[in-house]
């Protein structure tokens, strides 16, 4: 983890502190007196830095075919190719596509807004269970499954693995999206994709766990992804490489060279620590102890406020949501009784805190709101002491 001072970022999840040796590579990149001098240059370098990357990619995922990019987001595009594949097909029925209630509002939103899409909630209880979420799959037939690996709000794990393998027990034939922004480069787990004959598609946020530049993303698929868009009519797209087997899954234009060459580190950084991110024993034992702490502290802030706005004194805690027990490096703070957890997310910023605030209404009308923290696994013992502190202090000012 990047040690600042001054800002202490609690929010990997959202955005991860900048590494140095990807920002170094960045500047390199533009630097370099062949570019420099000759600026078109940086397509033949931007070309090979991204073929690189997308190789690293491809090893580490075991797909069949990546695609990176500097230009916006795979992800973007991906959702927005997906009516020409619907338009291209005749159907009797709505494009089905079967989801949770904890997918992000970006990657739902080109399905909930389409009248030809209808759109199936898989509740709490479904999502744990690969058992019973391959019982409604068989019941609703869905054209696309998209579930994360780890919902981004409750930071819960879903047992994709199980269900991929569930899928192919009964013979599912439609495209299994994976949103991988929240385990790509945190979990040591990920799904071998060519173990299915369904396509499978995964797409990553590069600039979060993996801390690559800003404003970067990929996609990977398996073979039968590969088969699968090889038969869909998508739109045109005018893409870095042309001959790319997912160059249609590319946002066309507005390339930032450079970022490839910060890309390609941060991709060689998170295959040499691959399989080592479990953290022992000791920052277990610190994760879990901070997060009772901060716990007691947020009761105690809460009070506070409540205190201070002469709200009626029911206090906002709810349930704790961890991503696991081996893994604690994600907490999703929970609160109740239409608690809003706005003013103490803004007293925390003001604190040079920075955390993720949560409002949101679920598909079943319930809301869900809390504050969400997450720290990356190399995170320096005394940063958890040195939020502690502040907040403390915080506490008290609010009192005052």
């Amino acid at each position: 983890m990047i040690v600042n001072e001054k800002h202490l970022n609690f929010n990997v999840s959202t955005f991860g502190s900048s590494d140095p040796d990807v920002e170094v590579a960045v500047r390199n990149f533009w630097s370099d007196p062949s570019i420099a001098d000759y600026p078109l240059n940086s397509y033949h370098q931007g070309r090979a830095l991204r073929a690189a990357g997308q190789a690293i990619l491809s090893q580490i995922t075991h797909s069949s075919a990546a695609a990176i990019s500097a230009s916006g987001g795979c992800s973007s595009l991906f959702r927005t190719n997906w009516k020409s594949p619907r338009e291209g097909n005749s159907r009797q029925r709505k494009f089905r596509v079967l989801t949770s209630m904890h997918e992000h509002e970006g990657a739902l939103a080109v399905f909930r807004d389409d009248p030809d899409c209808e759109v199936f909630y898989l509740t709490d209880i479904e999502i744990l269970s690969s058992q019973v979420t391959t019982n409604v799959v068989s019941a609703i037939n869905p054209d696309l499954i998209l579930l994360s690996h780890v919902l981004y709000d409750l930071c819960w794990e879903l047992p994709i693995e199980s269900i991929l393998k569930e899928l192919q027990r009964i013979g599912f034939t439609g495209v299994f999206l994976l949103d991988s922004a929240q385990s790509a480069g945190n979990l040591s787990r990920f799904p071998n994709l060519e173990n299915y004959s369904f396509p499978v598609f995964a797409l990553f946020s590069l600039h979060k766990w993996i801390r690559g530049p800003r404003g970067t993303s990929a996609i990977v698929t398996n073979d039968s992804g590969l088969r699968w868009t090889a038969s869909q009519k998508f739109s045109s797209s005018n893409s870095l490489d042309p001959n790319s087997k997912l160059a249609h899954f590319e946002t066309p234009g507005g390339h930032d060279f450079g970022k490839y060459a910060g890309i390609t580190v941060a991709l060689e950084k998170w295959q040499t620590s691959s399989g080592n991110f479990t953290p022992g024993d000791r920052l277990q034992k610190l994760s879990l102890e901070f997060i009772q702490s901060f716990c007691a502290e947020l009761q105690r802030m809460d009070i506070a406020l409540t205190n201070v706005h002469s709200n009626a004194g029911k206090t906002s805690l709810g349930k704790i949501h961890t991503l696991e027990a081996n893994n604690l490096n994600m907490v999703f703070v929970e609160f109740a009784n239409a608690s809003d957890p706005y003013p103490i997310y803004s007293a925390l910023n003001d604190a040079k805190i920075h955390v993720k605030c949560i409002k949101k209404t679920l598909m079943d009308g319930t809301s869900l709101e809390g504050l969400r923290l997450s720290w990356s696994h190399d995170i320096p013992d005394h940063l958890f002491s040195d939020f502690l502190s502040r907040v403390s202090k915080l506490t008290l000012q609010v009192k005052r």
